[in-house]
């Protein structure tokens, strides 16, 4: 099976234009992008060639390609390598992967092992907002409607009561 290449890829001008291309095997395709990832650092081609070298499923690689579309700005080629190390990890562990899964809720050390493994990570140390922002945010809390459980009387703003209870209590596991 032979695939056409872009020797100047669409993600970085590229066309489609015939002298542009190449017929190439999946082998040969998946080399073109890892050379072209080492060379550019760019995460197209880093997610090209994970996915044709079999690395990573194309579901995978699309949802890495929407984060990455959706973030505004290129991972490092350490993160990215990391992160497919604890997907592989994972996967190889369960037979899975958590990708694009919404995941249960953690416990206390575990998320103390997070905070510390992010400390000095500029990407999560959020935005810093001034005093006047906060302060309307705070109020803008204390306006928002208060709703009650009907299976166990707790009360608490809306969001919260449809995720942990359900509007009509069908989540709640407490009782009156």
């Amino acid at each position: 099976m032979y695939h056409n290449h872009h020797i100047v890829p669409r993600h970085m001008g590229g066309s489609d234009d015939p002298s542009n291309l190449k017929k190439v095997t999946v082998e040969e395709h998946a080399e073109e992008h890892r050379l072209l990832w080492e060379k550019h650092n760019l995460q197209e081609d880093y997610i090209a060639w994970k996915a044709l070298s079999g690395q990573i499923t194309s579901e995978e690689a699309r949802i890495m390609a929407v984060k990455s579309a959706n973030t505004g700005r290129k991972q490092s080629p350490e993160h990215l390598k990391k992160r497919m190390e604890a997907i592989a990890k994972h996967r190889a562990k369960h037979g899975h992967s958590t990708l694009g899964k919404k995941l249960g809720s953690c416990s206390k050390e575990r998320k103390r092992k997070i905070g510390e493994a992010n400390k000095g990570n500029q990407y999560c140390l959020g935005t810093k907002r001034t005093e006047e922002s906060k302060k309307k945010q705070s109020e803008a809390a204390k306006n928002r409607e208060i709703l009650q459980c009907p299976k166990c009387g707790a009360k608490m703003q809306k969001a919260s009561l449809v995720r942990y209870h359900g509007l009509s209590g069908e989540k709640c596991n407490k009782s009156l």
